[in-house]
């Protein structure tokens, strides 16, 4: 019986497995950042929207200072 190693996915030193496992780790990372930076975003808008709720919250409180 002849083994044939570059035919077994699973030998870890089959080069075209390290060059699958290289390509899928990289997209992991790119993955990664990518929802990294849309949790960057998010937290940057859930902090406008807290400023808004703020500026609102003073704004309702001078016109209830004004119908008095």
């Amino acid at each position: 019986m002849v083994k044939n190693n570059k035919a077994d996915p699973f030998n870890y030193s089959n080069a075209t497995f390290g060059g699958f496992v290289q390509a899928c780790v990289a997209k992991a990372k790119k993955e990664y950042e990518e929802k990294g930076s849309e949790m960057q975003k998010l937290k940057k808008r859930v902090e406008e929207l807290e400023e808004t709720v703020k500026r609102i919250d003073e704004l309702e409180n001078k016109i209830k200072e004004l119908e008095k």
